[in-house]
């Protein structure tokens, strides 16, 4: 049934003594539901504890909504589901602080209590005196906070965001970590995981041991990778069978842009296309190394132009990343996808947010999507603006990329505002960026400002109607469409009318 059954056989008696008022309404089924039975035969509480037994998911709402607070008395949980529906359901939810469950729900929303039954008779007797004082938000006021928590998009920010922390932290000792295990996991799973990564991380370092003693044994008969650049390299049949664990020296040549090692080796029948664990081909390191020779030699030689790393990046993708046009230029001529699924990493959006501008503007004039939105990223005009690109802002704009098309509801004005790039603001504006758009959370660019900041101030100042002039402008581009920096040469305008146009 419930973990923590325990816990919840504990909690009833005593406050049901104390507030007469009090129900409790009890989902699952299980082996430990008999404790749950004994305790009410034992207090007669018949009339004031429900015991419903397994419930099928469609009829999981029609119980939460008859209640006020949800109860989760879980010794161990990764991801608690249950605690998100009921705060959907309107509920204030009273938890233990174990696993992942203090990430799940905002603090307002949710009382975490250490896994006892004081702690937890504690944390009810709080949320029942909120609800009596009416101090709780009512339950609309509650769903509609949760509706917006999981989208795909939140998700991916409170991830990224997580990710960040965690990588700027200093990394623990062993002992610390595993007490942080302990207190996460509760004081009976917190053990037990414990004595699991401690079996591990030996396991570990006796693996570590093992290779590094049959490498060695290896590395003794054989010449080193590359002594000289100018002469050619010869490899025992023994290295090149084990290079799959790991980098092959042709991974090595490639990311180094040893051009006369690496034709060496491919004229040895070194197969151009080994790959790592994590599916890294020498093509991707010699694209990220921005060595188009090196690229060029492994695409003549069959090396496939679109493999992909367990990591979603194709060489293109890791051309983008190092800024080397020729490399893309290279790519596209031996067959690249310009336009990738939407699952994989985004070469125009790493492009943008390295400001490598020549990369974007290769792919654009090879039909990738200006507008495309990955959820992470948006679009490329909203990641221009988030990295403070202004370079690819511009030519973005001018290529006729949708000036209020970003991430979902947030536009390229709103990241504008939040990274407080005032130029990019006024360029935004300049080319019909609506200053009333708001996002998820109901907020405009303007509130997103920090006050008396030099964005909110330059907000504060484009607010009122634009002039005349502006409208036509505006107007005028949006009937030629995203083409109408090629269309309006075509119209025989006076120049100053159609610098004008152009934004020159």
């Amino acid at each position: 049934m419930f973990s923590g059954t325990d816990l919840l056989s504990g909690i009833i008696p005593e406050l049901c003594q104390k507030y007469p008022d009090l129900k409790f309404i009890i989902g699952g089924e299980g082996p430990k539901r008999i404790i749950l039975e004994e305790v009410r035969e034992r207090y007669q509480l018949h009339d004031r504890v429900r015991l419903l037994g397994a419930l099928e998911h469609k009829d999981v709402r029609n119980v939460l909504v008859q209640g006020h607070i949800f109860l989760n008395t879980s010794l161990t949980e990764a991801f608690c589901m249950a605690i998100v529906e009921a705060a959907s359901c309107g509920l204030q939810v009273v938890s233990t602080r174990v696993g992942g469950i203090p990430e799940v729900l905002p603090e307002n929303l949710i009382i975490l209590c250490e896994p006892s039954v004081k702690s937890l008779c504690e944390g009810l007797e709080k949320a029942i005196f909120q609800l009596k004082s009416g101090a709780l938000p009512p339950p609309e006021n509650i769903h509609n906070i949760v509706k917006t928590f999981y989208t795909w998009r939140n998700v991916a920010e409170r991830t990224e965001k997580v990710y960040d922390r965690v990588a700027g932290e200093a990394v623990l000792p062993m002992d610390k970590r595993l007490d942080r295990l302990i207190s996460h996991c509760g004081p009976v799973t917190g053990y037990i995981f414990a004595l699991l990564a401690v079996f591990n991380f030996l396991f570990l370092i006796f693996l570590r041991w093992n290779i590094l003693c049959f490498n060695h044994g290896i590395a003794s008969s054989i010449v080193p990778l590359f002594p000289d650049p100018n002469k050619p390299v010869f490899f025992t049949s023994l290295e090149l069978l084990y290079c799959w664990a790991d980098r092959s020296p042709l991974h090595e040549a490639a990311a180094q842009g040893r051009l006369l090692a690496l034709k060496t080796l491919i004229a040895q029948g070194v197969n151009v296309n080994l790959v790592t664990i994590n599916r890294v081909s020498s093509l991707h390191e010699a694209c990220l190394g921005g060595h188009v020779a090196c690229a060029k030699a492994l695409l003549e030689n069959g090396a496939h132009v679109n493999g992909v790393t367990v990591h979603g990046a194709t060489p293109l993708f890791n051309a983008c990343c190092s800024g080397s046009a020729a490399c893309v230029n290279v790519l596209l001529e031996f067959g690249a996808k310009a336009q990738l699924e939407v699952h994989l990493a985004s070469p125009i959006h790493e492009a943008v947010k390295r400001g490598n501008r020549e990369c974007m503007e290769i792919l654009l004039a090879n039909n990738v999507n200006i507008d495309q939105e990955v959820p992470h990223l948006g679009t490329p005009l909203y990641a221009a603006c988030t990295y403070q690109r202004l370079d690819c802002v511009k030519k973005l704009l001018e290529l006729g990329a949708n000036v209020n098309h970003g991430q979902w509801l947030d536009t390229p004005l709103h990241a504008a505002a939040k990274q407080n790039s005032v130029e990019i603001i006024h360029l935004l504006i300049d080319y019909g960026a609506n200053l009333k758009c708001k996002n998820a959370q109901g907020q405009s660019a303007l509130d997103l400002a920090a006050p008396k900041s030099s964005v909110e101030q330059a907000l504060l100042l484009r607010e009122g109607p634009p002039a005349l002039s502006q409208l036509c402008r505006l107007c005028v581009r949006k009937c030629l469409g995203r083409n109408c920096h090629k269309t309006i040469h075509k119209l025989y305008l006076p120049d100053p009318l159609e610098k004008f146009l152009l934004y020159q």
